[in-house]
């Protein structure tokens, strides 16, 4: 499958994900999120990321959604918020927290970003709950990242460990299937196991590294039965 392809399908089915109904429960669901110690964990590193700064930076909110962490951000005097559906954003204008944001601007931009044509480079650019989720986390994905990133900026972001997805019997035997077949069938199986789109330790370090990102810290963070990499790195 060439790359065109899988982004293009990867962007039609998160599209189709992100309708109405599923914007208004995960809004309402950010409430609850927020008391929650991984998001505890992850605000308090947004904000001192942001305040570590020596000057007000601009950063990029990759899938932004429902602006869940808008308000971690300090020491940030503009913010883009990208995401390809057009009602996460609509719910991103009412953040949890609205009240404690400090960014000095925040621009919501409906796009996919594998087309999206960047006018600016970012002090910081963190991703959260998107990457290896809902689209790859690849070397395509890190080259796009890599020209939109100042040097010496700082890259944030959450990714899925694909261990967990071979787990049950149902995928398993899914996973035998995808193993021997080939064509439109193992497209499609690809897509609904999304072996695109994970990567594991060994392939965040790598493509980080052609990147010329040096990692700062990588960790597996999250539920035993739905692990994520957790990766903060910087631009050499």
């Amino acid at each position: 499958m060439n790359s065109s392809t899988k982004y293009k399908i990867a962007s039609k089915i998160a599209r189709k994900l992100y309708n109405r109904a599923y914007a208004e429960g995960y809004r309402k669901s950010d409430d609850e999120i927020s008391k929650s110690e991984i998001w505890q964990k992850m605000s308090a590193l947004l904000e001192e990321i942001t305040g570590n700064f020596q000057y007000p930076v601009v950063a990029l909110d990759l899938g932004c959604g429902s602006g869940r962490y808008f308000s971690c951000l300090k020491n940030t005097r503009l913010l883009d918020g990208i995401d390809i559906s057009a009602e996460m954003l609509e719910k991103a204008k009412n953040p949890i927290s609205k009240e404690k944001i400090t960014i000095g601007k925040i621009n919501l931009i409906e796009a996919d970003f594998f087309e999206y044509s960047f006018d600016k480079k970012y002090d910081f650019i963190y991703s959260i709950g998107v990457l290896g989720e809902h689209f790859p986390f690849d070397e395509i994905v890190m080259e796009k990242i890599a020209k939109i990133i100042k040097q010496g900026g700082v890259l944030l972001f959450t990714t899925v460990d694909p261990e967990y997805r071979i787990k049950s019997l149902k995928r398993k035997i899914a996973q035998f299937i995808y193993s021997i077949s080939f064509g439109k069938l193992k497209e499609y199986l690809g897509f609904r196991l999304k072996n695109y789109f994970a990567a594991d330790a060994k392939d965040i370090r790598e493509i980080l590294s052609k990147f010329n990102f040096e990692i700062i810290k990588l960790a597996k963070i999250g539920q035993k039965t739905y692990p994520h990499y957790f990766c903060l790195a910087k631009k050499l």
